[in-house]
């Protein structure tokens, strides 16, 4: 059994993407995304994912990396789990309230979500939560830190929260 997860890798400024959740009671930071439903492909996923936490429509660019190696699933026993991480941008920057550090809701609940920038030079890849996010976290910050698309605040380290309603 498979398990497919799609991510989103938004860059701005610098800066990568973070996602702060509770799942099963546990805090958790990821990128952006989620699993693939029966039916779809994996951009049309990221797509449905991003507009249902975040209630913002897309652009997906071109795919990043794709686990080639057998890793488990911590999301379903006996599965192997199977990521595909995709560059991607909003088509309007969403705009919520701001903080910087993570994990900081109002309520805490399996619906809390905290999105955040981070500075892909001093990215913090041993605080991500999933093995092959915090590998993907290390390869981003290795091809691009250097770059010249890095600027030195990420926008003055602006982040938004949000809160999913069902």
């Amino acid at each position: 059994m498979f398990n497919i997860r799609v991510y989103g890798l938004f860059l701005k400024d610098g800066c990568i993407l973070l996602s702060d959740e509770y799942f099963r009671g546990m805090p958790i930071t990821k990128f952006p995304g989620g699993g693939l439903e029966f039916g779809e492909g994996t951009r049309e996923c990221l797509q449905r994912e991003i507009k249902e936490e975040l209630n913002h429509e897309i652009s997906v660019s071109d795919l990043y990396y794709v686990v080639d190696y057998f890793q488990p699933s911590i999301h379903k026993e006996e599965s192997q789990l199977i990521s595909f991480y995709y560059f991607a941008d909003f088509y309007n920057p969403p705009i919520y309230g701001s903080f910087v550090e993570p994990y900081t809701f109002s309520d805490i609940d399996e619906k809390s979500r905290g999105l955040r920038w981070v500075q892909l030079h001093s990215l913090p890849y041993q605080q991500i939560t999933f093995p092959v996010d915090r590998q993907v976290a290390a390869m981003l910050r290795d091809d691009f830190s250097g770059s010249t698309i890095c600027s030195p605040k990420c926008s003055d380290s602006v982040l938004y929260t949000y809160k999913k309603r069902l």
